[in-house]
C-alpha cells in the first residue's frame, strides 16, 4: 500500500506539471472519499460543488472524447474532485479521469495506469445534468 501511495504521489507530481516543486515534499496526497463526513466538510469549505464540477466535466468531455465515461465521483485528491471512468468489484478505482479544482473550477484530464483502493465500499455517485 505504501508503495502504491508513493507511486501515486510521483505520478500526481508528474501530471501536475511539477506544481509540487518543493524538493523536500514527501507528503502523501490528501484523499477524501465520497460519502464520508470529511467529504461533506470539504464540499462546505470550497467554491465549487460536486454538481458544478460535474457540469464542468460534461463540457470538457466535448473537447476530450477519450474521457467520455469519466463521470463517477469517488474521491477528492488534493483539493480536486476526481471523476473516473473505471471501478471494479474489489473497490479499486482508476486514477485516470477528469480532475476539477474545487477552488478555481479548472478542469484537466489525466490518463495514467495507477489505481486507488477505496476504504468505504459502494460510495460513488452519478450526477444529472442541470437543464
Amino acid at each position: 500500500m505504501k508503495i502504491m501511495l508513493t507511486l501515486f504521489s510521483f505520478f500526481l507530481f508528474i501530471s501536475c506539471g511539477g506544481s509540487m516543486t518543493d524538493e523536500n515534499n514527501t507528503e502523501s496526497p490528501t484523499i477524501i472519499e465520497y460519502g464520508t463526513k470529511e467529504f461533506d466538510d470539504f464540499v462546505q469549505s470550497v467554491n465549487i460543488s460536486p454538481q458544478e464540477a460535474y457540469e464542468k466535466v460534461l463540457i470538457s468531455i466535448e473537447n476530450n472524447p477519450e474521457g467520455k465515461y469519466a463521470k463517477l465521483l469517488y474521491i477528492c485528491i488534493n483539493n480536486e474532485y476526481h471523476f473516473t471512468m473505471h471501478a471494479n468489484k474489489v473497490n479499486y478505482i482508476s486514477l485516470s479521469g477528469f480532475y476539477v479544482d474545487a477552488t478555481t473550477g479548472n478542469v484537466r484530464f489525466i490518463q495514467q495506469n495507477e489505481r486507488y483502493k477505496l476504504k468505504h465500499m459502494g460510495f460513488s455517485t452519478y450526477f444529472k445534468p442541470q437543464k
